[in-house]
């Protein structure tokens, strides 16, 4: 982003438009460059976002990511959990789910948008019907459409 940033003038890049689009481990990243003080993102589209890795089982892939279980670890489970990076000066989110998720489960996307919501930031939350984590990416059920909508509605509306 710094590097984006930093060619904006020679590129012709409006720096107050650009968003963070991804799905899964796309949107956990999205959304802690969204978070950090060097963002620089102006809105975010993510889908199936594990917003809390503190509710994970030390399962293979957490542990080997944070490297540790989250009782030898607890720090780098929250400061690598978006739900726990969020203040006022969040930016947008458009978060989309599908309700059957068992790989990431659904109460990411419901408790993160609500944490977004109390500090007053602009927050839609799209839930899918009958969808797990790979069918909501695969099917998506129009919420690229409403999250298009969405980012149009932030970014496009002054």
């Amino acid at each position: 982003m710094a590097w984006i940033h930093e060619q904006a003038d020679a590129w012709h890049i409006d720096t107050e438009r650009i968003v963070g689009v991804g799905y899964s481990s796309g949107a956990h990243l999205v959304s802690l460059l969204a978070l950090s003080d060097e963002g620089g993102l102006a809105a975010v589209l993510a889908g199936g976002l594990p917003s809390d890795l503190l509710k994970f089982d030390d399962g293979r892939l957490v542990v080997e990511f944070i490297g540790g279980t989250r009782t030898e670890r607890p720090q780098a489970y929250r400061r690598a959990s978006p739900i726990y990076q969020i203040d006022a000066d969040a930016p947008p989110h458009f978060l989309f789910h599908g309700r059957w998720d068992g790989l990431v489960p659904v109460d990411h996307a419901t408790d993160f948008h609500a944490a977004l919501v109390a500090q007053g930031v602009e927050s839609e939350l799209y839930l899918q019907h009958y969808r797990g984590h790979f069918t909501s990416f695969l099917m998506r059920d129009g919420a690229i459409e409403a999250g298009i909508a969405f980012l149009d509605r932030q970014l496009l509306d002054d």
